[in-house]
């Protein structure tokens, strides 16, 4: 959708008695109930019906410390006239204990404030990892790429689109910027940049592992180009001009239809406009990234317009279900909100889980291997095979 080119404000400092609401570090105690209340964004909202047929609401709210989805169950829908997405808000909350023993917020009220308040400004994460470094590793993978796959992602990415707002720009400027998701992972200003980074380099290090020994005849062009374009589609599927939500056009078709339309838009205007002839290798290979953007969710339950039928689509299919997981792990970690015991709470959408963090990884922060070659254990592999075979009758 049409984004915002302007640079992140930096936040200012919130009035006296605004506090914000503690999404990420919440009042400790399992079993216990504690009143939280503080200064959020509202972000989303979705009207649903429960088994019984009673309306309720899901809502998505967010500041500095993280964000939470919540349910407003019928009763409490009053609270919630008059409010727009985008809004800043004071939330009031009760910490409880949910049927899978876990803590999570419970929605007790909310109520507008003023419009112009600096949380605003923070309904937009932005990336942590800086621009630099997330376009070194971009660059790693176009010089590994092959001339032709390079010149196809350039040609997508150089592609003009007209934003609903008027705006005529490169796809690559909206690329950049998207989110991966609203929530669970990558759901920040850059997400999808980074997200399809750590997809492709997770895919290429699995193709490679395979290239090296067992499969020498990989396309390894297509595990990068696929990777890099496997969720193009979400630049049309969130909005994030003020606020990360979905997009009007999120409900036509999925960021996996959007995508395969983007880059079919890009082909056909190369190829009217700049008079591109590609050639029989790119044809080859937009088919392949074509089904790699296709498949790339590998259930149709989960989404998926096809299952992966290629190698090749395999690998990126499966590194970016890893990078959705191993991410809001990883951020979870980074404020290490544990129980004492390696369990960590972590969000997944509007669902919150406890997952398992080796202690190692609170103490210097580092993976420890052994890298001793001559720790004497060589004759453990080898094979003991005896020269004199029985000889056996058939």
């Amino acid at each position: 959708m049409p984004q915002s080119r302007q640079s992140p404000q930096p936040n200012a400092s919130p009035a006296p008695g605004d506090q914000r609401f503690p999404f990420a570090a919440p009042a400790p105690g399992v079993g216990t109930v504690a009143i939280a209340v503080g200064v959020a964004v509202f972000t989303a909202r979705e009207d649903k019906m429960t088994r019984t047929n009673k309306a309720y609401a899901r809502i998505s709210v967010r500041n500095a410390t993280g964000g939470a989805t919540l349910n407003v169950w019928s009763e409490k829908l009053p609270l919630l006239e008059g409010l727009t997405v985008g809004a800043p808000v004071r939330l009031t909350c009760s910490r409880v204990t949910a049927r899978e023993g876990t803590d999570e917020w419970q929605f007790d009220a909310i109520e507008p404030i003023d419009p112009v308040h600096p949380v605003r400004r923070e309904a937009m994460p932005i990336c942590p990892v800086p621009r630099a470094s997330l376009i070194a590793r971009t660059m790693q993978i176009l010089d590994a790429m092959s001339v032709e796959a390079r010149d196809v992602f350039t040609r997508v990415m150089q592609t003009p689109v007209r934003w609903p707002d008027g705006a005529l720009a490169p796809i690559k400027g909206a690329y950049v910027d998207a989110p991966a998701a609203i929530g669970h992972h990558h759901a920040h200003l850059g997400g999808l940049w980074w997200h399809s980074i750590q997809v492709t380099e997770g895919a290429v290090a699995l193709a490679r592992t395979y290239a090296a020994h067992d499969a020498p005849d990989l396309d390894l062009d297509a595990v990068r180009l696929g990777g890099l374009l496997h969720d193009l589609g979400k630049v049309d599927e969130y909005r994030f001009d003020t606020i990360i939500a979905m997009a009007p056009l999120s409900g036509s078709m999925s960021h996996m239809g959007h995508g395969l339309r983007r880059i079919t838009e890009a082909v056909l205007r190369a190829e009217l406009h700049d008079g591109w002839v590609p050639s029989i290798r790119q044809r080859d290979l937009l088919e392949h990234v074509h089904h790699i953007i296709a498949s790339h969710h590998m259930q149709r339950e989960w989404g998926a317009i096809s299952e992966p039928a290629s190698r090749e689509a395999w690998f990126v299919q499966s590194a970016d279900l890893v990078s959705s997981r191993v991410q809001p792990i990883t951020d979870a970690t980074q404020s290490m909100q544990d129980r004492g015991d390696g369990w960590v709470s972590v969000k997944d959408g509007w669902r919150t889980k406890t997952v398992f963090v080796s202690p190692q990884a609170r103490d210097a922060g580092v993976v420890r291997e052994n890298t001793d070659v001559s720790s004497g254990l060589a004759p453990l592999l080898q094979l003991h095979v005896p020269l004199d075979l029985p000889h056996t009758e058939e």
